[in-house]
């Protein structure tokens, strides 16, 4: 295994792993007991309420009884043993199944609280942490073209906003300090980190999945070490920054600040983005786009600043209090809310959103609706109200409500609940669970 340096030798280790086996699910726990030494509880069907424990693990199926998709979970144990379990764990996948691009592995990771670190793991300064953090590395090892596993979001940290961007003066020592009542720390399945596990005393990662994850141990032991070594570096001078991490955060100032300035009002709008055509209530009358444009600046900051929107036809409809936003480009990810998107391309964690013909990846659609003529891809589309046909739903995640029926070709997707229009189509790739 190579030298462990102290820190690491001493954090702990748990995972959750997900695969598919054709074997049942009592002859796969036994061969998991017996593998790796421990007692190894099975359940027909998903069960949230059991958690494994360091003496007893837990295979159970994900979607439903149905589903050949296993998820074994071990509880937590010493980092040597712990990359132990997880290579043989993935030497028995090998063995017994296979990964496919829905297939990932989770890491929860302690770190020794006695140690010198004089800060604990719920206090982690999360904005230090993840400046510090080479993530491109981590991305570069799994967010590769050659699956279609949904893509996890690059630059986490650049995702957290002031509350009040137009009132709040910026500096470095205000970024620094990251005071939750002034920021916005947003989260995401879509994030390689879950910061929400800290107050138990863990972080868990994200990063680990795709088809044939089990086949590449090296990538996961280097993701498990870069992770803990991050953690004791920011633990052990949690709230102070080093120089490259100043520099850092005075880039990102200098450029929020520009950000800022350039849509504060919407003179300087238009000169920033001049092909973002900006209308109220469908009138181009600058009188009234200018008297008004302090009620929409800040959807339209988190369009333009964080969704990279460059050319796009942008109306504000008054009477309905909605953003209504046309052919329009969102290659950089992001998290919006209650946007109605047409003829544009998306890569979104979109909630209570519409989209009519657009094409839609490696996106989280909760609560939409859903009209005419979209390509949706590896995406998760989730209690959404269809209005229309002639749309495309391709290796998708599909949860519906029964009330709702879903209007859509689908192929090669999971659809965990939900029923279909008539003029829906399905084909044999599909799998059904819990109908």
């Amino acid at each position: 295994m190579g030298y462990i340096d102290e820190n690491t030798r001493n954090s702990r280790l748990s995972f959750t792993f997900e695969f598919r086996s054709p074997i049942r699910r009592r002859d796969l726990a036994s061969k998991l007991s017996k593998n790796l030494g421990k007692k190894v509880k099975w359940f027909k069907g998903v069960d949230e309420s059991f958690k494994a424990s360091d003496s007893l693990y837990k295979l159970s199926n994900k979607y439903s009884e149905f589903s050949k998709t296993f998820v074994f979970e071990t509880g937590f144990m010493k980092y040597e043993d712990g990359i132990h379990c997880m290579l043989k764990t993935m030497n028995l996948v090998e063995y017994f199944g296979f990964t496919c691009d829905r297939c990932e592995m989770k890491v929860n990771i302690q770190i020794n609280e006695d140690s010198s670190n004089s800060v604990k793991l719920n206090n982690l300064n999360k904005f230090k942490y993840l400046i510090g953090l080479d993530e491109s590395i981590l991305l570069d090892m799994w967010n590769t073209e050659n699956n279609e596993r949904q893509k996890l979001y690059y630059d986490q940290h650049l995702y957290i906003s002031a509350k009040n961007p137009y009132s709040t003066f910026m500096t470095s020592k205000v970024v620094e300090n990251m005071d939750p009542t002034v920021f916005n720390f947003p989260s995401s399945e879509f994030f390689g980190h879950d910061f929400s596990k800290l107050n138990e005393g863990y972080l868990q990662i994200n990063y680990i999945g795709g088809k044939d994850y089990h086949k590449k141990k090296r990538e996961a032991k280097e993701t498990i070490d870069l992770v803990i070594k991050r953690l004791n570096e920011t633990l052990s001078n949690n709230y102070e920054y080093d120089i490259t991490e100043k520099r850092k955060i005075e880039k990102i100032v200098e450029e929020y600040r520009e950000s800022v300035d350039s849509t504060k009002n919407y003179s300087k709008f238009k000169v920033k983005y001049p092909k973002v055509k900006v209308y109220y209530d469908l009138s181009e009358s600058e009188y009234r786009i200018d008297s008004n444009f302090n009620n929409i600046r800040e959807k339209l900051f988190k369009l333009v600043v964080f969704g990279k929107v460059e050319e796009a036809l942008i109306n504000y409809d008054n009477e309905r209090k909605v953003f209504q936003v046309k052919d329009a480009i969102i290659d950089q990810n992001i998290i919006i809310e209650g946007v109605e998107f047409y003829n544009c391309q998306i890569n979104a964690d979109a909630k209570n959103c519409l989209f009519e013909n657009c094409t839609i990846k490696n996106s989280k659609l909760e609560e939409c609706d859903i009209l005419t003529s979209n390509y949706i891809k590896n995406s998760k589309v989730l209690d959404c109200t269809y209005h229309g046909g002639g749309n495309d739903i391709v290796s998708s995640y599909i949860d519906n409500k029964i009330e709702s029926k879903i209007d859509a070709d689908v192929r090669k997707c999971i659809v965990a609940n939900g029923k279909f229009k008539v003029s829906a189509t399905i084909d044999k790739d599909t799998a059904f669970f819990n109908l």
